[in-house]
């Protein structure tokens, strides 16, 4: 466990929202709960004026993604570090399957995917198997392979 997830574990144990279990899905109505603060914190962002605000809502946002990966049981770090390799093997270039308008009049560096790209789902299952204390039970393998309904929120 890193700093930052030392951190949130302990404000979660002090607020009676500690987990230290395996890998799970959390309920609909938390998932929902976690959805809708996040979507918040992105609204703040996008309504900041000030670099103080926008560092507050970006760091909020941090604060209740690492949250929401303490509470499904799922290491941060090991996860990161997944994801971060393969985001480092995609190359700069021009993103056809991002045409929204405030992509599409960003002028920067945009990362594309090449061709034999590895997506990191194989190594966050990994993390995930190896961190869950029911590996081997069907319930976890399709745990994993299949996602809840949520709506939009």
């Amino acid at each position: 466990m890193n700093n930052l997830e030392a951190k949130i574990a302990e404000a979660y144990e002090k607020y009676g929202l500690a987990y230290n279990g395996p890998p799970r899905h959390l309920s609909y109505e938390e998932k929902a709960y976690r959805i809708a603060c996040l979507q918040e914190e992105i609204n703040e962002l996008a309504e900041a004026d000030t670099l103080v605000d926008q560092y507050d809502a970006i760091l909020d946002c941090i604060v209740f993604a690492v949250g929401t990966l303490y509470r499904m049981g799922m290491p941060l770090q090991e996860g990161f570090d997944a994801v971060m390799k393969a985001n480092m093997s995609k190359v700069p270039g021009n993103n056809p399957h991002k045409a929204d308008k405030a992509r599409a009049e960003y002028k920067g560096t945009d990362l594309v995917k090449p061709d034999g790209w590895t997506p990191p789902e194989d190594d966050l299952t990994a993390i995930l198997v190896q961190h869950s204390a029911w590996k081997k039970s069907s319930e976890f393998q399709r745990s994993i392979a299949n996602p809840i309904a949520m709506p939009n929120v």
